[in-house]
């Protein structure tokens, strides 16, 4: 069945590119080209916003590279990149008022302006909603939504005055919620709606506002690096009747779904259309309101959910939980923990 389901994938991989990748027909339009340009990309420490951040200085861009850690790994990696724009690390979190304003400051925006942000940093917390704490909650909103909205409105002026370019990263699951992640779909779901807006608002001004919907790349980030401490977290909040009712099933979703990120990604990070994608939205004359950036299948089938009744919909989604993720899930994490070793 998997092997089907690569085939098929990469089939849908094809016709996307043809059709809707960045360099199709579609998309041929005007570029600028970084030459300067500030650009703010958050969540630089890893994943998507180092890669990110590496490809627009490539582009000629300046990039500021907003890190909740100025001694990670990706703000070390980025402090060394050089030529005529070097990177510019800056210590951010985005769910701190003073951080942001200090990293903004540090970044002299006032005096030198800023062309882009791209929204990147978030967190995710898999599990059913039941299972979740109040704080696990919290913290989803906290970074993915409220962060997010206190980064965009602290850049927002420069935005505006430079006619430049907001771009929020959500993920292809704002197309169609998915059992496991209604925490998570909600926060996005939320960015997504925001989004919408502030792309009306600020068309007022010459400014355009994009979102960009990656597919699982779980495996080339760190998103979900301390799930199994928040799944114990989960199993120790709950009563003895709850941990009697999940244990099995919980143990299943651990192992299936959480375990195997990346099963329906991309074998290289750099294989993702997200980066070209980023680089359109904030280099195209007509950047696009919305890039699915997910080469695999997974957008059509929630596409397809999408107009099948709701009674038919919630059956198919079901049954795609317990066989794929958690049954597939589990063959796929023990196949990859095999290939470790080997």
């Amino acid at each position: 069945m998997l092997g089907s389901l690569e085939f098929f994938t990469r089939i849908v991989a094809a016709v996307y590119s043809f059709f809707f990748g960045p360099d199709c027909g579609i998309f041929r339009d005007v570029r600028f080209t970084g030459h300067g340009k500030r650009v703010l990309v958050s969540g630089c420490d890893s994943g998507i916003g180092l890669r990110a951040a590496e490809r627009l200085h490539k582009a000629g861009y300046q990039v500021l590279a907003g890190c909740l850690s100025d001694q990670s790994d990706g703000a070390k990696k980025l402090s060394l990149l050089k030529g005529p724009h070097p990177v510019v690390v800056l210590q951010l979190d985005i769910t701190k008022q003073d951080s942001v304003r200090e990293a903004l400051k540090k970044a002299e925006v006032q005096e030198k302006g800023l062309w882009g942000l791209v929204n990147n940093a978030g967190v995710c917390v898999l599990g059913e909603f039941e299972w979740m704490t109040q704080e696990q909650v919290e913290h989803t909103f906290g970074v993915n939504v409220l962060g997010t909205l206190r980064l965009s409105k602290a850049c927002l002026p420069y935005i505006r005055k430079s006619k430049g370019r907001l771009v929020t990263i959500t993920t292809v699951m704002a197309v169609s919620s998915f059992p496991g992640m209604s925490v998570y779909c909600a926060s996005k779901f939320a960015l997504e709606t925001f989004c919408d807006v502030l792309r009306i608002e600020l068309s007022r001004h010459g400014a355009h506002a994009s979102v960009i919907r990656p597919g699982d790349l779980v495996k080339h980030t760190r998103i979900l690096e301390a799930q199994k401490s928040h799944a114990q977290d989960m199993w120790n909040a709950m009563d003895s009747e709850q941990q009697s009712l999940y244990e099995p099933y919980m143990a299943a979703f651990i192992s299936g779904r959480a375990n195997s990120g990346g099963m329906l990604g991309t074998e290289e990070l750099d294989d993702s259309p997200v980066f070209g994608h980023i680089e359109h939205a904030l280099g195209a004359a007509r950047p696009r309101a919305r890039y699915m950036s997910d080469k695999s299948l997974w957008p059509v089938f929630l596409r397809f959910l999408a107009l099948l009744p709701t009674t038919l919909s919630d059956a198919l989604q079901s049954f795609c939980y317990r066989v794929i993720f958690l049954h597939y899930g589990s063959q796929f994490a023990e196949k990859s923990a095999a290939e470790k070793v080997r």
